[in-house]
């Protein structure tokens, strides 16, 4: 039991050495709180435009920036675990009833917070073009050769930092927003601006997860139709592993809430409502 203990403390230790920041947090009413999860490569800024949408209607919204987004230090440490415990953190503050909008990887943050908070009462979970690892699996398992392929004609890993970088700004925005058409659009050099270079070490994570706890949360999915970097059918097969309530397809990229702010939002409330 001391040891247990001990480690239990360890870990509240690392998940408060690795903060979650939070970007547009605030009520603006008797909505439903929810928490917005970026995936990889984003911070809690490229949620900006559905913030001001989901508050407007009443939701009190935080979007968080998952740990090692915009330092230089620390990288190594930023891991799957960490990152799920600094979720709980940020969570706590705001719970202990909420939903979550995961993106991407963050749907494997989302997954894995289900094994380590109890206390954080979840009762939906919105995935956007998201992969949702269950228990044992790793964030990218479900993905395609032509998805790892998509992915890394704009990014390359440097062993050095132990970072995913952004290396070919054109290569990036063809897979992540083909909508942007380049990086001199307007649209593209917005996506860029936001865009950070990501710790690679959170894929090599195993999510944690309890499968009667997830089985009562309410599932919703948002699919994007031309999405290259989590295509449509590795959508559809990470899906079709757990049962939804609902779901939506966007005819959109990997990056709705840049491409399609107005669009995602109403999805997004849509559920809500239900």
């Amino acid at each position: 039991m001391k040891l247990r203990s001990y480690l239990r403390s360890a870990l509240v230790l690392v998940a408060m050495a690795l903060p979650v920041s939070v970007y547009g947090a605030g009520e603006s009413g008797s909505g439903q709180t929810l928490v917005l999860v970026h995936g990889a490569h984003l911070t809690g800024d490229s949620w900006s435009e559905v913030v001001k949408a989901l508050r407007a209607s009443g939701h009190e919204v935080v979007a968080v920036n998952l740990p090692g987004r915009g330092s230089s230090t620390g990288f190594d440490e930023v891991t799957l675990g960490s990152s799920a415990r600094s979720l709980c953190t940020v969570a706590a503050r705001h719970g202990p009833k909420l939903s979550f909008v995961a993106h991407s990887q963050g749907g494997a943050v989302v997954n894995h917070l289900l094994g380590l908070c109890p206390e954080i009462i979840v009762e939906k979970i919105i995935y956007l073009a998201a992969v949702a690892p269950l228990h044992g699996e790793k964030p990218f398992d479900m993905l395609s050769k032509a998805d790892e392929e998509n992915y890394y004609r704009g990014v390359v890993y440097d062993e050095a930092s132990g970072l995913m970088k952004i290396q070919d700004a054109e290569g990036f925005l063809a897979s992540f927003a083909p909508q942007s058409h380049s990086e001199h659009s307007v649209l593209g050099k917005v996506i860029l601006e936001a865009a950070v270079d990501e710790p690679a070490v959170i894929a090599e994570g195993v999510v944690s997860l309890d499968a009667v706890r997830f089985r009562e949360i309410e599932k919703y999915y948002i699919y994007t139709r031309g999405d290259q970097i989590v295509s449509l059918a590795s959508q559809q097969r990470i899906a079709s592993k757990f049962k939804l309530v609902d779901s939506r397809t966007m005819d959109s990229g990997h990056l709705p809430m840049f491409t399609q702010p107005a669009v995602l939002s109403k999805t997004i409330l849509g559920f809500l409502s239900q």
